[in-house]
């Protein structure tokens, strides 16, 4: 993912499309893959969880986000109940709050990409496994530079 701070690749007044329960349990799913990829940040000052922060990035990507900024601002419009499936961190007044963009910026700069695509892979198959996606049908292309 390029870590840029331009315009966002995501519409203007596009809404992040949700479906039905099906679709939280394949956040959990994903979640249970992302807890693999190792922390890079100190413990100090950490209120999201990795996996949390890189969850939205996935799916914020697979919805058309292709900036950091696009990331944000996907993660910023989703609904409670997403949130919530996904253990978004909760701030003081109880409400959950998505990662912001200088998170998730400074969480993909950090991150080590193998370990990343490794955990995105056996959660890739187990969708296919699962028969959520066509085997024939994924192809997933990544260019080294800005993964």
């Amino acid at each position: 993912m390029p870590c840029q701070d331009a315009t966002s690749a995501v519409p203007a007044g596009t809404e992040p499309v949700f479906g039905d329960g099906a679709d939280l349990d394949s956040y959990r799913s994903l979640l249970e893959c992302l807890e693999a990829v190792p922390e890079p940040r100190r413990r100090c000052g950490i209120r999201h969880n990795l996996a949390v922060v890189l969850a939205f990035a996935v799916a914020a990507v697979l919805a058309g986000a292709d900036s950091v900024t696009a990331i944000s601002e996907w993660a910023a419009d989703v609904p409670a109940e997403v949130l919530a499936a996904v253990g978004a961190w909760t701030d003081r007044r109880g409400r959950r709050v998505p990662p912001s963009r200088s998170t998730f910026r400074r969480v993909l700069r950090r991150l080590v990409d193998e370990a990343v695509a490794a955990a995105f892979g056996v959660w890739l198959k187990a969708q296919v496994m699962a028969g959520l996606a066509d085997a024939a049908a994924v192809i997933v292309a990544l260019d080294g530079k800005t993964v």
